[in-house]
């Protein structure tokens, strides 16, 4: 029988989710469909299952596929959830599907559509009525595009989440937030589905649904999960093989022998499923990436953004991948065993699954700096540092095997170049240093006139990043002083997350923010704005285009998320915040299609040019 692909059953054990009523051990690899091309799915899958992965994990983006209310979108282009779920079943993968709706995932706003925040009284992600009605609305739109891909319909789909780490915000709302929590595991239940539930990060209990850890090492875990849910199977949803990168920031790598590590003393230990967050992390189109998130969602994954093998990561987690596979009877088949001490250290322990002759073992050492000499059933092994060894006795053998060391990469492994593919070298020839800027009003785009500046999103509507501030003021005459202590600057505080400044045109800087964080922006008042301050009554245009760079993805109250300038403004010291303000949303250049032209009739960069014709920022 092929599964998927036959009607099959899904139910759950403490020894793993049981598929055609067998236990099974699940490799996963988060795999998100909106972050590839649909073009470069069936590869992703056949190159994940190559790779050791018996399963596909991914969220579902309401903000994608429900972009204004009640307007849905499941098939076009990236959208297209129901051929993803297809290519899967075509390859042989199972499916965890995460529905959320809340995700996080670095993604512009959680995965919360814009509209959703126009609900009247709506607060998110906790017992609020306006919440939990869209909410449920938008899971059960789901459930019905879906339900072709369920077990009794040969689907791949093999277990549905329903929030997303709501164990780390729970106790921030209170008796809500316990409330709410177990509307959730309710709500689950009602939809009456043939596959488990899971909650990852659930850290308080949830009739109807399995609490799932995330982390980069969960075994530790292990203990308190068996003595609180004695009856379900431990999953890991989300082990971070590396990270994501926010804008400056270097990229970020884990060591391959520490990902192998973790990976096998979780099942050591007694897990019976892991997730990798991310396997192929792919790309955040558009604008689609949360605050100061990179436009690669790379990862440090098993495949990269361009669909390419991770060498040697992917190399040596597909051998681990493969015997945790094959020796899949021995784990899920018995109860999690007792350890075994190895040495005098407490660093060394055996954890057996099987008969004295008939076995697959995992032996640690748990010991960061130093390797320990073993002796375990006639087998004399010194075990490496931060080290797993599997081994496996037959009843036809004389002693165990050794089949795999997490912190030894075989030779093969080591001579693995880290993309089996070159690519050309990207000319350094194109640069912004010559290029002067210079403000433009948007001919037919309609302006907002305050007596201070209005909060950005509340106008921008999240339809574009960039909204324009202008107002005339007369200049200070603090600005013309010669006395040191009156500072000759513009100041704005509270501000976010990046601010660039004009003055009568003229461009004074670009400064912007640390993550999602607001900021105080100061920027030095230009000298030839300076030397009009000597005549009496002198006005000056200051235009300051302010940008978000991503919504929120992962904070309490989303719903009242705000950017743009929010604080006080200072000219000089002197309070200018109140007066006359014109806000104006979108830059000219958004609605030029640019990407479209062919790029032969592209001109080449000329420094001398540049110089000569001033380039100005639409």
């Amino acid at each position: 029988r092929a599964v998927p692909g036959d009607p099959y059953t899904v139910g759950q054990s403490p020894r793993g989710l049981v598929i055609d009523g067998q236990p099974r051990v699940l490799t996963t690899g988060a795999i998100h469909y909106p972050r590839s091309a649909p073009a470069m799915w069936d590869s992703l899958m056949k190159k994940a299952k190559l790779g050791g992965l018996n399963t596909i994990d991914t969220y579902v983006f309401w903000n994608m596929h429900e972009p204004s209310k009640g307007d849905y979108d499941f098939y076009t282009d990236r959208a297209n959830l129901p051929l993803f779920l297809q290519t899967a079943r075509e390859n042989g993968l199972f499916v965890v599907l995460r529905v959320g709706p809340y995700v996080c995932a670095e993604w512009n706003y959680g995965g919360f559509p814009q509209w959703l925040r126009h609900e009247p009284d709506i607060v998110f992600r906790t017992y609020s009525a306006p919440f939990m009605r869209e909410m449920r609305r938008f899971i059960a739109k789901v459930v019905d595009v879906t339900k072709p891909y369920m077990p009794e319909h040969g689907g791949p789909i093999i277990a549905m989440q329903i929030e997303n780490e709501y164990g780390d915000h729970q106790r921030d709302f209170g008796h809500n937030g316990d409330l709410f929590a177990d509307w959730c595991g309710q709500t689950a239940q009602q939809f009456n589905l043939s596959v488990p539930w899971i909650m990852c990060q659930q850290y308080y209990r949830v009739d109807g649904v399995i609490p799932t850890v995330n982390g980069f090492y969960c075994d530790q875990k292990l203990d308190k999960f068996r003595r609180d849910n004695p009856e379900l199977p431990a999953m890991w949803t989300e082990m971070w093989p590396g990270w994501f990168q926010r804008w400056g920031e270097a990229a970020p790598h884990r060591p391959i022998e520490d990902i192998a590590y973790a990976v096998a003393k979780w099942f050591a230990r007694g897990g019976t499923s892991v997730s990798y967050y991310m396997y192929h992390g792919g790309t955040n189109f558009g604008r689609t990436s949360g605050p100061f998130i990179m436009t690669s969602y790379d990862y440090d994954g098993f495949i990269d953004e361009y669909g390419l093998e991770n060498w040697p990561k992917y190399l040596h987690l597909q051998a681990l991948h493969r015997l945790l596979l094959e020796h899949e009877q021995f784990i899920t088949g018995n109860d999690v065993p007792k350890s075994i001490k190895l040495a005098d250290s407490d660093a060394a322990a055996a954890y057996v699954y099987g008969t004295d002759s008939d076995y697959f073992a995992f032996l640690i050492n748990s010991d960061s700096s130093n390797s320990i000499k073993i002796k375990f059933d006639g087998l004399k092994q010194q075990l490496p540092p931060w080290s797993v060894t599997l081994v496996r006795r037959s009843k036809q053998d004389k002693q165990p095997n050794v089949l795999y060391n997490t912190a030894q990469l075989s030779k093969l492994i080591k001579r693995a170049q880290r993309h089996p593919a070159r690519f050309e070298t990207i000319s350094s020839g194109l640069s912004t240093d010559n290029i002067r800027w210079q403000p433009l009003s948007q001919a037919g785009v309609p302006t907002i006139t305050a007596k201070r500046p209005v909060e950005q999103i509340s106008v921008t509507d999240d339809k574009t990043d960039y909204l324009w501030y202008r107002t005339n003021v007369s200049l200070p005459a603090e600005c013309g002083s010669l006395d040191a202590a009156h500072a000759k600057t513009l100041v704005l505080h509270d501000a976010g997350d990046v601010a660039t400044v004009y003055f009568n045109g003229e461009f004074v800087g670009m400064q912007h923010g640390q993550q999602d964080r607001l900021a105080t922006f100061t920027f030095a008042v230009p000298p030839s704005t300076l030397r009009l301050g000597k005549e009496n009554n002198t006005e000056v245009e200051i235009s300051i285009l302010s940008q978000t760079l991503g919504m929120a993805h992962n904070q309490r109250n989303m719903e009242s998320y705000s950017r743009g300038l929010l604080g006080a403004i200072t000219l000089c010291g002197r309070d200018i915040t109140k007066g006359k303000w014109e806000m104006q949303p979108g830059l000219e250049g958004e609605h030029l299609p640019a990407h479209l032209q062919d790029t032969h009739a592209w001109e080449r960069y000329d420094p001398e040019q540049q110089l000569a014709r001033p380039q100005q920022m639409r």
